[in-house]
């Protein structure tokens, strides 16, 4: 059994296409998993938009503070460029709290329903500048109207004003 692992694993090493996930069961390594992997030159880096979180190890990794770690499929769900416009709300229960509201054009609506509609209890993480923003939201419906809402628990208007101003300016930087 161990030279039938080892073998495969120096294959796969060599090869670079492929990875090999194992577990040692009386004191042998068995393999668990056989996955390809995507060449990649340096680190991949995400555009500001709404990204799918994935299973551990299956997507680009993005760390939210020192304690969390979310894996995200690089491919975005929209991007800023989808953004068409954002305005600044406060919350209807609470007036000191605000949110930044995104209508997006009619390929970021189509491309979000087509997502929350096939993704119905899964997660959705906003990456803003390469980094993610807050932790990742459940998707509870299909949204098929193209508004999306950002906000944080203690989002003052400040606080989405300076949101708003760092989505265009990354929205201008991709333009280019």
């Amino acid at each position: 059994m161990k030279k039938v692992y080892i073998n495969i694993f120096f294959i796969a090493l060599i090869a670079g296409s492929c990875r090999v996930d194992t577990t040692i069961v009386d004191n042998a390594p068995i393999i668990t998993g056989w996955f390809p992997v995507l060449p990649h030159h340096g680190k991949t880096s995400l555009k500001t938009g709404w990204y799918r979180v994935v299973e551990h190890d299956k997507g680009v990794v993005r760390n939210l503070g020192t304690d969390s770690k979310y894996h995200l499929n690089p491919n975005p769900v929209v991007t800023a460029n989808h953004f068409k416009t954002m305005t600044l709300e406060s919350l209807p229960s609470d007036s000191t709290l605000w949110q930044v509201v995104v209508h997006l054009d009619d390929t970021g609506r189509d491309r979000f329903a087509k997502a929350t509609g096939k993704n119905i209890g899964k997660d959705l993480a906003f990456v803003l500048n390469d980094s993610l923003w807050s932790e990742p939201v459940r998707i509870q419906a299909k949204i098929p109207n193209g508004v999306i809402v950002i906000s944080k628990r203690q989002f003052s208007k400040k606080d989405a004003e300076e949101l708003r101003g760092k989505i265009e300016a990354a929205k201008d930087e991709s333009a280019r």
